[in-house]
């Protein structure tokens, strides 16, 4: 069975390296203190106001480093519009 995606993801448009480190937010798997606790870098998981480092509370809630308007803000842009025909992607389901 074949499956075509017709939609690009949001922020689809952004140099590579903008576009990963969003996806670090998108799952919560960036560098942050959370993570690298768990990947056994550090013992602490601690932000330097005082609460648990993770990637949302970073952009959210720290009182240091919060963006306005949160990850929502971060991840926002123009909304997805279909691929042309000429660029859709086939997958293959296994």
């Amino acid at each position: 069975m074949d499956l075509t995606v017709t939609v690009r993801a949001p922020s689809f448009h952004l140099p590579r390296r903008q576009w990963s480190l969003l996806n670090r937010f998108r799952t919560g798997q960036g560098h942050c203190e959370t993570c690298r606790k768990k990947w056994g870098l550090t013992d602490n998981e601690m932000c330097d106001c005082g609460d648990i480092q993770t990637t949302s509370h970073i952009v959210d809630s720290c009182l240091l480093t919060k963006l306005d308007g949160g990850l929502r803000r971060l991840l926002g842009g123009p909304k997805s519009k279909p691929l042309p025909n000429d660029q859709k992607i086939v997958l293959n389901r296994i």
